[in-house]
């Protein structure tokens, strides 16, 4: 993803943050840094997509995809919704934002880049378990078993 940064014909901003400058098909200036500053982030995706490279799972690499894209587009999933779209003891994948509306009457494991305190505590009163996106990918590494859920 390219930021756009500058405004043309003035000269300013021809670098940002030590990444060169190009110019677009307008002459805008656009830099070559990624959009995503997050380092957390960055960190996850990286990981996901290395997982999905080294233990061919392409769970990993379609989880990287979606939180690479825009944060506007990512899942915001509620605990009514992993009630009503998990069975006992599955294995859900989020990428995005776990949330605490609603109850979970049984047992899964669930992983997204970020969950709500309340949600973790509803989780684990229900049996279940809460992990991140990378833990998640170190106990299933093949991916298999895992479904996206959002």
């Amino acid at each position: 993803m390219l930021r756009r940064i500058g405004v043309p014909g003035t000269g300013h901003a021809n670098v940002y943050r030590g990444f060169p400058a190009s110019r677009d098909l307008f002459g805008a200036s656009v830099s070559l840094e990624p959009a995503k500053t997050n380092p957390v982030l960055l960190h996850t995706i990286e990981a996901l997509r290395l997982a999905a490279r080294t233990h061919t799972a392409p769970v990993w690499r379609a989880l990287a995809d979606r939180l690479e894209g825009s944060r506007k587009h990512w899942s915001e999933v509620n605990l009514s919704r992993l009630d009503r779209y998990s069975a006992k003891g599955e294995v859900l994948a989020v990428p995005g934002v776990l949330l605490a509306t609603g109850t979970l009457a049984h047992p899964v494991t669930v992983a997204a880049f970020h969950t709500s305190h309340a949600a973790r505590v509803k989780v684990e009163a229900a049996g279940g378990k809460v992990l991140n996106l990378l833990e998640l990918a170190k106990e299933h590494p093949r991916g298999s078993g895992v479904r996206i859920l959002g």
